[in-house]
C-alpha cells in the first residue's frame, strides 16, 4: 500500500483501494448491474465453509491439523452461509444481469489448500448454487486445472 500511494498516485491520478468483502460483502453494488463479475486469485484466501477451513484450525498455524472434528455444511446449508468463497461468489451473481457472466479463477490455489473441490468436495459450485440451477436462473461451467 506504502508502495503504491507513494510510487503510482504520485504519477498517476488514482486512489489504491482495498476492501475486505469477506467481512463487508459486495451489496454496495446493485442487482443486475454488471454485465461481468470476475474474481481472480481472489477468492481461494476465504473459507470453503463456515464450519471447516481448508482441515486445519483457522487461529492456529496453518500447517497444524485440526484435531477432534471438522464439520462441513450441508450442500443445501452451503448457500446461507456468510463470508466464504460461497457466499461471495452468490454476491457476484446477484449483480449480475440477466445474460451476465461470473467468472472465478483458483491460480492453483496453493497445491489445493484452499480449492472447494479438495477441501469440502467435487460437488462445491453445484449445492453453492443448487437454487439457481434448479430453477434455471444459472448454467455452471467448472472446467478442470491445467
Amino acid at each position: 500500500v506504502q508502495f503504491a500511494q507513494k510510487e503510482v498516485a504520485s504519477k498517476v491520478p488514482a486512489a489504491f483501494c482495498w476492501l475486505d468483502i469477506a467481512r463487508s460483502g459486495l451489496g454496495f453494488i446493485p442487482a443486475g448491474s454488471v454485465d461481468l463479475a470476475i474474481a481472480v486469485s481472489v477468492l481461494h484466501y476465504m473459507r470453503t465453509d463456515e464450519n471447516r477451513f481448508a482441515l486445519t484450525n483457522e487461529t492456529a498455524d496453518p500447517d497444524i491439523p485440526v484435531t477432534g472434528p471438522s464439520p462441513r455444511s450441508t450442500c443445501r446449508q452451503l448457500a446461507s452461509g456468510t463470508a466464504t468463497q460461497c457466499s461471495t461468489a452468490r454476491a457476484m451473481f446477484r449483480a449480475v444481469r440477466v445474460g451476465g457472466v461470473v467468472w472465478i479463477y483458483h491460480n492453483g490455489s496453493y497445491r489445493g489448500k484452499w480449492d472447494p473441490h479438495r477441501v469440502w468436495g467435487r460437488r462445491y459450485w453445484r449445492c453453492c448454487f443448487e437454487a439457481e440451477l434448479r430453477a434455471g436462473a444459472a448454467l455452471l461451467e467448472e472446467l478442470d486445472e491445467a
